[in-house]
């Protein structure tokens, strides 16, 4: 019993200490988020050939920090899987439509995780300042990886819309936190 009670008051801890860490460079409004030069997007599922409702709202929200110039370029990162589920496209296509040139899209196709995202950010694209585009409840796991792996990294909230499964996603979080704090233990 002592022992669940102590894993119980660990991972607290260090939900809390993520949460409270990642906060400090998170926003929900785009006038008060620092300039960087690049915005990466998080990818977030797809339907067929459009993205998903998680997906369309990051790509609102980084289209709206490049033509405001907040951000200079757009990284989208994501799973090029197959031609049935090919995400990274999906998400190319969807910011060509909304008028960002091709030049100032990069295109990451083995970003099947949000580390794995950051870590090639880092290490593949020699990033050193992002701002991270995702909804609230990943965003502060996302900004703490990417400040654990060396990055300046901000983060701005996409939440526009009810999203289905919410709830389960803001769960499934807690325990991605949980496995990524271990990965950022033994990184680079």
């Amino acid at each position: 019993m002592v022992i669940i009670a102590l894993l119980i008051f660990i991972t607290g801890g260090l939900l809390y200490y993520t949460k409270h860490e990642a906060n400090r460079y998170g926003y929900k409004n785009i006038g008060n988020i620092p300039n960087a030069p690049v915005g990466l997007i998080l990818g977030a599922g797809i339907h067929g050939e459009k993205p998903s409702v998680y997906l369309k709202d990051r790509l609102d929200k980084g289209i709206e920090l490049y033509h405001r110039q907040k951000i200079g370029r757009i990284l989208i990162s994501g799973d090029n899987g197959n031609d049935q589920d090919d995400e990274v496209s999906v998400m190319k296509n969807y910011l060509l439509e909304q008028n960002v040139p091709e030049e100032k899209i990069t295109v990451d196709t083995a970003g099947y995780t949000t580390y794995e995202s950051l870590h090639r950010a880092k290490h593949v694209f020699q990033l050193d300042t992002i701002t991270l585009v995702t909804q609230n409840y990943h965003l502060d796991r996302a900004v703490f990886i990417g400040r654990k792996l060396g990055l300046v990294c901000y983060g701005i909230s996409a939440d526009k819309s009810n999203y289905k499964n919410i709830r389960y996603n803001t769960f499934r979080e807690y325990i991605a936190i949980l496995k990524d704090w271990l990965k950022t233990l033994f990184s680079e």
